[in-house]
């Protein structure tokens, strides 16, 4: 019974949610520790180099207490730097057709 108390109190400080994740983050945060305070689940939604020559690279974390998700969280930086970051509701279209 006290290895089974153990065990639920690891996996409840374990599981953090991905809004829970970007309280923890500051902007001008290098890419690295972003992403160990966000975990490494994400996408690289954009990446390309500006006009002034710097790396631009936008992540997406996906909420991680949703299926499926209906929010991101896309984080810019620049020359791995986080410059800004945005929450992102997405589109919980429907994949059925309907006809008159």
């Amino acid at each position: 019974m006290l290895v089974l108390f153990a065990l639920l109190c690891i996996s409840c400080n374990v599981y953090k949610t991905t809004s829970d994740s970007i309280k923890k983050i500051d902007l001008g945060m290098s890419k690295s520790n972003v992403i160990k305070k966000m975990g490494k689940t994400y996408s690289i939604d954009e990446s390309y180099t500006d006009a002034a020559g710097n790396r631009v690279e936008v992540l997406g974390f996906k909420e991680k207490s949703q299926s499926p998700p209906k929010e991101v969280y896309q984080l810019q930086f620049v020359n791995n730097v986080l410059k800004e970051w945005h929450k992102i509701y997405l589109n919980q279209r429907s994949t059925e057709e309907k006809k008159p």
